[in-house]
């Protein structure tokens, strides 16, 4: 049972566990998104993102996030301020 949140950088499954352990986030990028080195891109950036919040995480989620092929396109800046908006609405963040 999980929900989903999207944006025009990411789609991402999440559900609440309850429990106290850390936030898990798994990282898929799909053919659909480019060759081989256009998926481990997308997937070297999402890593990024999620090292430098995941000081911030919220104890207790687990998530599955799918990035688009968008972000090859845009700046990081761009695409942190959407990933960190994101991670605030679904209550990950902890501020």
């Amino acid at each position: 049972n999980g929900s989903v949140i999207r944006n025009h950088f990411f789609t991402m499954v999440f559900s609440r566990h309850g429990s106290s352990e850390l936030t898990r986030i798994g990282i898929i990028a799909g053919r659909r998104v480019g060759n081989a080195v256009k998926r481990n891109r997308l997937k070297r950036i999402c890593r990024g993102l999620v090292q430098r919040a995941s000081l911030s995480f919220s104890p207790g989620y687990e998530c599955i996030l799918y990035p688009k092929s968008r972000i090859l396109d845009a700046s990081f800046g761009e695409i942190n301020q959407v990933w960190t908006e994101m991670l605030s609405q679904v209550g990950i963040l902890k501020f």
